[in-house]
């Protein structure tokens, strides 16, 4: 009655597999079935559904779900429970391969909604939410569903019904063999603390206080030299923006981010007092600090958390970027590159939407494309799994 449009134009067809190995829960299942097409006939009229049962041993058959793929706009799973349902990866395949158009609607509780990220996600419970939904699927402009096709093709093929059998075997492999009970707790979330103690009362190893300002200003005042560390992303630029460009170019490198005029501004007033000597620490490449902030006089850059540093200039003459001593120590004693890349890679396989992204000191795993949840799902395992994989090849 809410979408009148769709009366005469949209048929819903519901496949339903009898489970054999549980005749007796079939049974009232299919009981009820009939009893709903019951009533749908009684208050709308015979021919606004049909119902068929199937007898015998027929199955629906991979080109019985192929045709009826190709011949749907929308694959509606509703499911309040479910593990993993490759149905849903058939129908993406079906339509890339075709060249059609198509919309995934998939319940939260179905485990390959938090891959499938060009699907739309519902809850099943919420009915009213589910038809709006559906609704808006319908109505979408082709464009936006070729789109989101796109977003999940390249994940559907590159993963097939042996590689997920594959990894979830190596992932049994790997729980067995690991024991669990030696693994130390994770530890909890340390509030931040002081490194050395200093006049406003702190000693080292309590937590830091929260910044005053009149504080900040008067020791500005009363000094006559001053070190300036500051951050890029997340204090000179919104955390916000920051994420935003992510998700859009995965990095900074030849789609730079730069601080605001604001605060470019307050860069230079600063590093033109000799009084002062400015750094600004960041996690980016050296080649995206010095396209971000190389031309402002007088300011030091560390790139890579410290891995790279560039020292201040008031001339003509720009110094080059040199590798702290510390870290090219450490770096050298191992291949860490080749001990993190096959870790690493297992976990981008499985994680739609995610990356890596390298630097000279380090190696990113980036989930901002993949669905939030899950993504951080997958980092808990991966950190420990990391460590032990790296652990048991340095032994």
């Amino acid at each position: 009655m809410n979408y009148p449009p769709w009366r005469t134009k949209l048929a819903l067809l519901q496949v339903a597999l009898r489970d054999h190995g549980r005749p007796e829960e079939s049974a009232i299942v299919a009981a009820e079935c009939v009893e709903t097409v019951r009533r749908i006939r009684s208050s709308y009229g015979d021919a606004c559904v049909e119902y068929l049962e199937m007898e015998g041993d027929h199955s629906w058959s991979v080109y019985d779900r192929l045709a009826l793929f190709s011949l749907s706009h929308v694959y509606l799973n509703c499911a309040t429970r479910d593990g993993l349902n490759l149905l849903p990866f058939e129908y993406v395949l079906t339509k890339s391969v075709l060249r059609q158009d198509g919309v995934v609607v998939l319940s939260e509780f179905v485990g390959c909604s938090h891959v499938l990220n060009g699907g739309v996600r519902v809850n099943p419970f919420n009915l009213e939410h589910v038809v709006e939904q559906l609704d808006a699927a319908l109505s979408m402009p082709a464009d936006e569903r070729r789109a989101r096709l796109q977003k999940d093709i390249n994940f559907v093929q590159e993963h097939t019904t042996a590689s997920w059998l594959k990894m979830a075997v190596n992932d049994m492999h790997r729980v067995r063999s690991a024991d669990a009970a030696s693994q130390p707790a994770a530890a909890a979330p340390q509030r931040m603390r002081a490194l050395c103690s200093w006049a406003a009362g702190v000693r080292a190893g309590e937590p830091l206080p929260p910044l005053s300002l009149d504080m900040i200003a008067r020791a500005y005042r009363t000094t006559c030299r001053r070190v300036v560390l500051l951050g890029l992303d997340g204090t000179l630029i919104q955390q916000h923006k920051v994420m935003a460009h992510l998700k859009n170019y995965h990095d900074f490198t030849g789609k730079s981010l730069s601080p605001p005029p604001a605060a470019l501004h307050c860069l230079r007033a600063l590093c033109s007092d000799p009084q002062n000597a400015v750094y600004v620490i960041s996690g980016r490449t050296s080649q995206d600090m010095e396209a971000c902030l190389g031309g402002i006089a007088g300011l030091g850059l560390v790139a890579e958390n410290g891995y790279l540093q560039r020292p201040p200039y008031r001339h003509a003459d720009k110094p080059s970027w040199s590798i702290n001593e510390r870290s090219q120590s450490a770096s050298d004693e191992l291949s860490w590159r080749e001990l993190a890349q096959p870790v690493l890679a297992r976990y981008t396989s499985r994680t739609n939407g995610s990356y890596m992204r390298w630097q000279q000191s380090a190696v990113q795993w980036c989930y901002f494309d993949a669905d939030p949840d899950f993504g951080r799902f997958q980092v808990q395992p991966l950190s420990a799994t990391a460590l032990t994989d790296c652990s048991d090849r340095l032994l």
